[in-house]
């Protein structure tokens, strides 16, 4: 069947390559051109949005679960994201591939991405502050005071790097990422301008901000509070995502996409020695808090399958575990094909991806 109007494909403006400067092997190499439903070539199928859980370095797991899928076959046609899995999604919906991602990935290190606010004269300035706040004393000649050990600024020229600077209306496919709003609690959604046609059919309510760069998207989705410094973006302060949504599968549902598939991390298989550290720590009660709100949140939005890698909760440094929680996601998105393709393709080719 012929999926939505919502979740048509967009042509890349670069040609056949994607913002990296690959060639054609990634996804949306072969997605229908603009304005067109999206359809898989010489077979009957339901459009699918794919939903990726927060969870740190252990949400390299999507990439392994994103690998499976395009070997066999399998078509994702809309992505979104929270936290760690709205990086990967950014650079899905992009267009890179997923083994493009997996080598991204097993390549980076600490330095790479993070950035820091602990030197001598910040930590002083914050510490001062503080007690002048307790006095009720002035403290604004201080200057401004970090709001999260890591700036983010490295992060967000990578994401800018990484995905061309590209809006999200300018992605090959349709690409949400969601951040909460420390002032109000309330749920933002990054998004296309589709989405924000198409508010209504959201299950919980969100400010829906169409417009925004991917890459700025991403880094506000995955802002660690206290570990990452919030983003500051229409008179709010946006933080994490996982604070208020770590299922956007209604997100998809909005754009049209018929099967939802949420990948977990936050469910249960993710035993962790004691925290080490101010930064592990912070993650750390992030996850605990994403793991209470995952089960509900899936339920309530009602994704058709989820897949739970068996990937436990990593330190923030252990940059050396990523090849592990790859496999794992992969591995969880093998056990999942049967049904799967069963959701996408029906009884069409005998619900067997790649047949």
């Amino acid at each position: 069947m012929a999926g939505p109007p919502g979740l048509a494909v967009r042509p890349r403006s670069d040609g056949a390559r994607g913002a990296h400067g690959t060639g054609e092997s990634g996804p949306g190499a072969g997605d229908a051109p603009g304005g067109a439903p999206v359809s898989a070539p010489g077979r009957t199928r339901r459009t699918v949005g794919l939903a990726l859980g927060a969870g740190g370095l252990a949400g390299a797991a999507h990439v392994g679960v994103l690998s499976v899928l395009e070997e066999a076959g399998i078509p994702v046609d809309a992505v979104a994201g929270t936290s760690a899995g709205a990086i990967v999604g950014a650079l899905f919906a992009a267009g890179w591939s997923a083994a493009e991602i997996s080598d991204l990935a097993r390549s980076l290190r600490p330095s790479d991405v993070y950035d820091s606010n602990l030197r001598p004269w910040p930590l002083l300035r914050t510490a001062l502050a503080e007690v002048l706040r307790r006095l009720h004393l002035p403290a604004e000649w201080l200057g401004p005071v970090p709001r999260g050990l890591i700036p983010g600024r490295k992060l967000l020229a990578k994401l800018e790097s990484w995905t061309g600077g590209r809006t999200i209306d300018g992605l090959p496919k349709p690409f949400v990422a969601v951040a909460a709003a420390l002032e109000t609690g309330d749920r933002v959604l990054f998004g296309p301008t589709a989405l924000a046609r198409q508010a209504s059919r959201l299950a919980d309510p969100a400010v829906v901000a169409p417009g925004a760069t991917c890459a700025f998207a991403a880094r506000a989705s995955s802002a660690i509070p206290v570990v990452f410094e919030p983003v500051d973006w229409g008179g709010r302060t946006l933080v994490d995502g996982g604070l208020v949504d770590d299922a956007p599968t209604d997100a998809l549902r909005a754009l049209g996409a018929e099967v939802v598939v949420a990948v977990a991390l936050g469910l249960r298989h993710r035993p962790a020695p004691r925290p080490r550290g101010i930064v592990d720590t912070g993650a750390r009660a992030l996850d605990a808090l994403v793991a209470s709100a995952w089960r509900e949140d899936v339920r309530h939005h009602g994704a058709d399958l989820v897949i739970e890698p068996r990937v436990p909760s990593l330190p923030l440094s252990d940059f050396a575990s990523i090849p592990d929680a790859i496999e794992a996601g992969a591995l969880a998105a093998r056990e999942a094909l049967p049904a799967l393709g069963e959701l996408v393709f029906g009884g069409a080719h005998g619900g067997r991806p790649g047949a």
